[in-house]
C-alpha cells in the first residue's frame, strides 16, 4: 500500500473528496470503482463512462451531461461547465443532479420540440422515481443537502461513493432507453 500524504488545508473541497474517496476505496479493496475513476475510456458503455466521470469529479450532473453531450455536437468541456451548478440538487438538495444532467441531454437532443422533450422528461422522472422512490437529492440521500451539516453527514456516511454512483447509473440506463 502507498503511504497517504496529508493534504494542505487550502485544497478545494472537490479535490479533497476525490482524494479521500479514492484512498478509501483503495484501502477498502474497492479497486473496481477506483479503477473507473482512473480512465473513463476503458469502459465501453455510456452508463459506465458516466459513472467513471462521476468518480473523477464527484459531480453527478456533469458526469451525465459530459458523457452524452458529444452525441449532439457539444464538446465535453463545455458540457462539464454547463452541468456544474446542478450537482447536489442544484447545491441545495433539490432535484438530483443525475436527473438534471439527463434532462439537459434530453433538451440538447430534442431542442424546442416540446412534445418529444416533455414526453421524455416524464419517462425519465417516472422511471427514476419508480426505482429510487424520489428524484429529490436530499430525500435520496436521507440528509439535508442544503446545509453544510447535511453535506458533511452524507460525506461521512459514504453516500457520495455508495449511493450517488447508483443514481448516475440509473439515470444513464434510463437515458439510454429514451434517446
Amino acid at each position: 500500500m502507498e503511504k497517504s500524504n496529508a493534504m494542505p488545508c487550502s485544497c478545494k473541497r472537490r479535490d479533497f473528496l476525490k482524494a479521500s474517496i479514492l484512498t478509501a476505496l483503495a484501502f477498502a479493496g474497492g479497486a473496481g470503482l477506483a479503477n473507473e475513476a482512473d480512465s473513463a475510456s476503458n469502459y465501453g458503455s455510456r452508463p459506465d463512462r458516466a459513472v467513471a466521470h462521476f468518480m473523477k469529479s464527484m459531480n453527478c450532473s456533469q458526469a451525465i451531461f459530459e458523457t452524452y453531450a458529444p452525441l449532439y455536437g457539444l464538446d465535453e468541456a463545455t458540457a462539464r461547465k454547463i452541468g456544474t451548478p446542478f450537482a447536489a440538487g442544484m447545491g441545495i438538495g433539490l432535484e438530483c443532479g443525475s436527473v438534471t444532467g439527463a434532462l439537459l441531454v434530453i433538451g440538447l437532443k430534442n431542442g424546442s420540440s416540446h412534445k418529444k422533450t416533455f414526453t421524455a422528461v416524464e419517462q425519465l422522472q417516472k422511471q427514476f422515481r419508480s426505482i429510487h422512490g424520489s428524484t429529490v437529492c436530499s430525500q435520496l440521500l436521507g440528509v439535508d443537502m442544503s446545509t453544510p451539516a447535511g453535506v458533511k453527514k452524507a460525506e461521512k456516511a459514504g453516500y457520495f461513493t455508495t449511493r450517488c454512483p447508483l443514481f448516475v447509473r440509473t439515470a444513464s440506463d434510463i437515458l439510454e432507453k429514451i434517446i
